[in-house]
């Protein structure tokens, strides 16, 4: 006989605040599906919300839209978030570390280290916040937590996303292209459409004034590297002084992996500073494989 979920499951939906309160007695058709020989998954409800027809055809002609008569709204925004974290993770944005918060799916923590322009050396906290409706509600707001003077970051961390992303168009545009141009504005600074007039005039007429201010910002960022994470979110992204005793067994794999993945790379037809193909003869490739 297949076993009930235990009745802290039905109390665990109702107080998810990532999901759309759920009625007492509608506690039970959510958590009929989710009953499992052996084990209990999550999946989507077959009818969520809806114990009985009555109420479904009430609430379809109440309600216009499949997607707001029920409750996969939540669902829908989770699952079309996992392809669009895996598809930054692939893209490897140098200098870029993000990942979402485990509270909720709709809050990506980030850091950047910029590598190079006026803002070389800083170290920057942000957060990306989701629409609700995503990828249908707008493009995701960037939000900094380290303070910068920076024409296109208003005084209170805003970032002006619609700069680049002036219409959200859900079948182009990606949660990946968003982080980069953020790392791009760091490297050329832009200083059209200013959402810090300030900066903008300054970078413009005052360029080298500009620059002293930048490099405060870099100088207060590693300053607060260390400070205490602000949630307690454990998806936060924080960092600790280096403790030999702690890492430096890690550093030391690390660097390990780097220095024998040159001894691993696979035989080659192709010499040295060539591009013609088959231009190492086989009596060389022998050669090296022995």
């Amino acid at each position: 006989m297949p076993r009930s979920p235990p009745k802290r499951l039905a109390h665990s939906l109702a107080m998810d605040s990532s999901f759309s309160p759920i009625e007492e007695e509608e506690l039970e058709a959510v958590a009929e599906p989710l009953k499992r020989q052996g084990s209990i998954r999550k999946v989507l409800p077959a009818t969520p919300g809806v114990p009985d027809p009555a109420k479904l055809v009430e609430r379809t002609n109440s309600l216009p839209g499949i997607r707001s008569t029920s409750q996969y709204g939540p669902y829908f925004t989770e699952y079309s978030l996992i392809p669009e974290y895996n598809m930054l993770q692939g893209c490897a944005i140098p200098g870029v570390y993000c990942v979402p918060a485990a509270n909720t799916p709709l809050m990506w923590f980030g850091v950047i280290f910029v590598r190079q322009g006026p803002y070389v050396g800083g170290v920057f906290r942000f957060n990306i916040v989701i629409p609700e409706n995503f990828p249908d509600g707008g493009c995701p707001k960037v939000e900094f937590q380290s303070k910068l003077f920076h024409p296109q970051i208003s005084p209170e961390g805003d970032f002006n996303i619609g700069r680049g992303f002036s219409e959200w168009n859900k079948n182009m545009h990606h949660i990946w292209q968003v982080v980069d141009y953020v790392r791009k504005s760091f490297l050329k600074i832009d200083p059209g459409q200013p959402v810090n007039e300030e900066a903008a005039k300054m970078y413009k007429m005052n360029h080298e004034k500009f620059m002293a201010e930048a490099k405060k910002c870099v100088s207060l960022s590693i300053q607060r590297i260390y400070d205490l994470s602000p949630t307690d979110d454990p998806h936060y992204i924080s960092f600790e002084p280096f403790d030999s005793k702690t890492h430096e067994s890690l550093r030391e794999k690390i660097y390990s992996q780097e220095s024998s993945s040159e001894d691993s790379r696979g035989l080659s037809w192709v010499a040295s500073n060539s591009t013609k193909p088959f231009s190492v003869p086989i009596s060389g490739v022998i050669q090296n494989s022995s």
